[in-house]
C-alpha cells in the first residue's frame, strides 16, 4: 500500500501543479502575443512619425519647385507646343521692335532645332531703321529673360530710300533663337 500511497500523492500534486503549469504556460504565450503587439505598435508609429515628418517637409518641397520652375522660366521659353512658343516669340520681339522706333517688315517661323540636348524654337526678324534704333532693338534682344539667342544676323543699306550719309536707313534680318521647354499649362 505503500506505494499506492505514494502514487495518489504524486497523482494529487500532478493535478495540483497542473493548473500552475497551465497558468505559466499560458501567461507565457500571452507575454509573447503583447510583446510582438508592442513591437509591431513601435513600427507602426515609426512609421508613421516619418511619413509626419514628410508632410511637415511638403510645404518646403513645394516652394522649392515653385523656386525651380521661376529660375527654369528666366532660361527656358515655356509653351504647350511648338507654334505657339513660336506665336509668343513673334508677338515679344513686335514689342521689342515697337519701343525702340524700328519699322518691323516682316516675321517668319523657324523649324525647331536641337543643339546640345536643348530644343530651340526660332523666329526669322527683318527690320529697317536708323542706326541707333537697330542698335537698341539688338541690345533689348540680346539682354531679354530669357535669353534670346541671335544665331545669324544680316545687314545692308536700304538703297531705295533716299539716304543721308551719316544716318542711313539699314535693313537688318535677324534669326532669333529662345531655349524652350514643353510645358502642359496653357499659356497666360
Amino acid at each position: 500500500m505503500k506505494s499506492a500511497d505514494v502514487l495518489l500523492k504524486l497523482a494529487a500534486l500532478a493535478l495540483a501543479i497542473a493548473p500552475l503549469v497551465v497558468a505559466a504556460w499560458g501567461t507565457y504565450f500571452l507575454c509573447q502575443f503583447y510583446n510582438s503587439r508592442n513591437y509591431e505598435i513601435s513600427a507602426q508609429r515609426l512609421a508613421l512619425g516619418k511619413l509626419r515628418a514628410l508632410a511637415s517637409q511638403l510645404h518646403e518641397l513645394d516652394n522649392r519647385i515653385k523656386t525651380r520652375s521661376k529660375e527654369l522660366n528666366e532660361y527656358f521659353f515655356t509653351a504647350p507646343d511648338a507654334s505657339t512658343m513660336s506665336a509668343l516669340l513673334q508677338r515679344r520681339l513686335q514689342a521689342i521692335v515697337g519701343t525702340h522706333q524700328a519699322e518691323l517688315v516682316r516675321t517668319a517661323e523657324i523649324p525647331q532645332t536641337e543643339r546640345n540636348g536643348i530644343i530651340f524654337t526660332g523666329v526669322r526678324l527683318e527690320i529697317s531703321g536708323h542706326t541707333e534704333s537697330l542698335a537698341k532693338t539688338v541690345q533689348m534682344i540680346e539682354s531679354s529673360t530669357p535669353p534670346l539667342f541671335i544665331d545669324q544676323a544680316h545687314l545692308k543699306r536700304d538703297v531705295s530710300i533716299g539716304n543721308d550719309a551719316e544716318d542711313p536707313v539699314l535693313d537688318l534680318s535677324l534669326d532669333i533663337l529662345v531655349a524652350t521647354l514643353p510645358s502642359a499649362e496653357p499659356v497666360k
